[in-house]
């Protein structure tokens, strides 16, 4: 999804290049399949409930992707003229502060929902080859952003999760929560 300077050169990043251009086609033709199943034909799910949950889960990807994307943009300071993912700086506040792969995971969620919606065995087992493509991008886009940021992605990676919603929350509440101890005591008072 970002490309690098060396990507563009044709050095060790092609091959990675390469590789994740699999993954995005294979990822975005079982998207399309999975979704595709479940509106033409297997629509009939077992437990009404598990749809409830589906439409939960779809609010919070459909969050993520747009956060991400918004981020990205905003923050990336993306090069001149290009679009939200050439970014220039590692981005980690906003939902980036929570999990370091939030477009990957919104879309991975994309995958769950149609899952939840379905509930055939067939949509299951497509739908989970295309979170397992969207986990393997997230790990491809780490080692590619480590070529591009180095220690800045490496500090980064250290602090915040890769795809866990959950633990990237609790861990940005813990920092959060450590940020506002670490303010003198007369300050907190003033500022409240």
């Amino acid at each position: 999804m970002f490309v690098s300077k060396r990507d563009r050169r044709g050095g060790r990043g092609t091959s990675r290049a390469r590789d994740s251009g699999y993954l995005f086609f294979s990822a975005g033709v079982l998207l399309i399949l999975v979704w595709a199943l479940y509106f033409l034909e297997l629509h009939d799910p077992i437990l009404v409930e598990l749809v409830y949950v589906g439409w939960l889960i779809d609010a919070i990807g459909i969050a993520l992707i747009f956060l991400s994307i918004y981020y990205l943009h905003m923050m990336g300071r993306p090069e001149g003229g290009k679009d939200f993912t050439h970014t220039t700086v590692v981005v980690s506040t906003g939902v980036y502060a929570v999990v370091r792969h939030p477009l990957y995971l919104g879309w991975a969620l994309m995958y769950v929902v149609a899952m939840l919606f379905s509930q055939h065995w067939l949509v299951l087992i497509l739908g989970s080859l295309g979170v397992l493509c969207m986990y393997a991008l997230s790990m491809h886009e780490d080692g590619r952003l480590l070529e591009s940021f180095g220690n800045d992605y490496r500090s980064y990676m250290a602090s915040v999760p890769r795809m866990n919603l959950v633990a990237g929350i609790v861990r940005h509440l813990r920092r959060r929560k450590e940020d506002v101890q670490d303010v003198p005591s007369d300050l907190r008072r003033r500022s409240g």
